[in-house]
């Protein structure tokens, strides 16, 4: 029987609410009575959802998607605190409390330390870890990040290799959990430069570990990607893939994902591999998004060429055997990926077990159907230069992702349009290129 409710509590705001959903009155009570058409709560919310029940004074009760799962395993669970003039709504989580009976006590707002949330994928994890009711602190050195992305809570400046230095950060900020992006990650660099690599990637990860783990940190999400796998097998690829990594910087990731595992096991420090496909795409209201120097990637790279702030756009190798010719990838938004991190928090707090997991869509894209949809949602269209193939390039690297989806019930929400379209607004209005 569960004894106690995890629930969320946090004041009404209007601007950032969307409308209520249902009235109070068709949710389950006392576990449901399906023969007055009143149904169990499993069969009424989407329990990969988290949702809130607005009462009076402002004040939102929030069930916790891991609640909703408890609840489900038990056929239903007793809302008869509802008053029928209450309605459901989309939850922004500011507050945690546990109920207990009719008891309620206010637990302090959890904090998560976000090393690299300075840069491109750590912002916009921010930027959801507030919304949904964490404080967000990045711990960046600002070599590839931007102090301007930093919106959502303090700015520590650092090097992840500087143990003093992140020393200082955990005793001043005493995280419940560390999210890791701090990383190199431009292959063609780490193959030039593996020295760099090794030192940030390994040397700087461990570091960091090893201060999260005197800090008495037992939640650890780590950034790590898709490159741990080496040339694809069979596709779509899961996490039973083996991992041979063919260059420095996905043997960089690989080594720290074998580190992570090793310390569940005998430091009880208890984590989730995220191993990114492609990342892409912006916040759509425009306030960060990709900003590299130099830039590498295909979709910002093609926007350029659409913007006239290049000279075209490059594809590597049109004789593939794919549908077109062309390599195929697999483009996941940067705010799915900000909600399976934040998801993945929720996880390890809630006592879960260290695991790996895939973050794509599981759809994948050819070069030139990506090409083709830059130029219909821009409306722009640029020069395109076929040249031949470049080494290391895999014919299609596509994510099972079903996984992810039973560890942390998430679901990829964005489409490539969306993609497109959040990546163009971001581009077209940012002046960086200017500098």
């Amino acid at each position: 029987m569960l004894e106690a409710w995890e629930i969320l509590i946090l004041p009404l705001k209007f601007d950032r609410m969307k409308a209520p959903l249902w009235l109070a009155s068709h949710l389950p009570h006392k576990g449901g009575d399906p023969q007055n058409g009143i149904p169990c709560i499993h069969n009424t919310l989407k329990i990969s959802d988290t949702w809130s029940f607005l009462g009076f004074g402002g004040v939102v009760f929030s069930l916790s998607p891991l609640v909703g799962e408890m609840a489900a395993a038990r056929g239903g669970m007793s809302l008869s605190f509802l008053r029928k003039d209450w309605c459901l709504v989309p939850a922004r989580l500011y507050c945690r409390a546990l109920i207990t009976g009719s008891s309620i006590g206010l637990m302090s707002q959890k904090k998560v330390l976000v090393v690299g949330g300075a840069g491109y994928i750590g912002s916009h994890n921010c930027l959801l870890l507030a919304e949904r009711g964490y404080q967000p602190i990045v711990f960046d050195n600002l070599s590839n990040g931007h102090a301007e992305f930093v919106k959502w809570g303090p700015l520590e400046q650092g090097d992840i290799r500087d143990r003093a230095r992140l020393n200082e950060v955990f005793e001043k900020h005493k995280p419940d959990a560390v999210l890791h992006f701090a990383a190199l990650i431009e292959v063609g660099e780490s193959v030039k430069n593996p020295v760099a690599f090794y030192d940030n990637n390994v040397i700087g990860a461990l570091t960091l570990l090893s201060a999260a783990l005197d800090a008495g940190v037992k939640a650890f999400v780590f950034s790590s990607t898709c490159a741990t796998y080496g040339l694809p097998q069979q596709v779509p690829m899961d996490e039973t893939h083996p991992q041979a990594p063919i260059n420095p910087y996905g043997r960089t990731k690989f080594i720290i994902e074998q580190a992570l595992k090793d310390y569940g096991t005998y430091k009880g420090l208890r984590s989730v591999m995220l191993r990114y496909f492609n990342a892409a795409g912006a916040d759509f209201e425009g306030r960060i998004g990709e900003w590299h120097t130099p830039e590498t990637h295909a979709i910002p790279l093609a926007i350029e060429a659409a913007l006239g702030r290049r000279q075209g756009f490059k594809v590597f190798g049109d004789d593939y055997d794919t549908r077109d010719g062309t390599c195929v990838r697999d483009y996941i938004h940067v705010l799915d990926l900000a909600d399976a991190h934040v998801r993945a928090v929720d996880y390890l707090l809630a006592g879960g077990e260290t695991v790996e997991l895939n973050l794509g869509t599981g759809t994948g894209t050819t070069v030139k159907e990506l090409l083709a949809t830059i130029s219909d949602v821009s409306g722009k269209p640029f020069p395109v230069d076929y040249v031949g193939r470049r080494d290391g390039d895999s014919t299609t690297l596509v994510a099972n992702n079903d996984k992810a989806k039973a560890v942390l019930g998430w679901e990829p929400q964005y489409t490539l349009h969306d993609i497109i379209r959040s990546a163009w607004n971001w581009h077209s209005k940012a002046n960086f290129h200017l500098n």
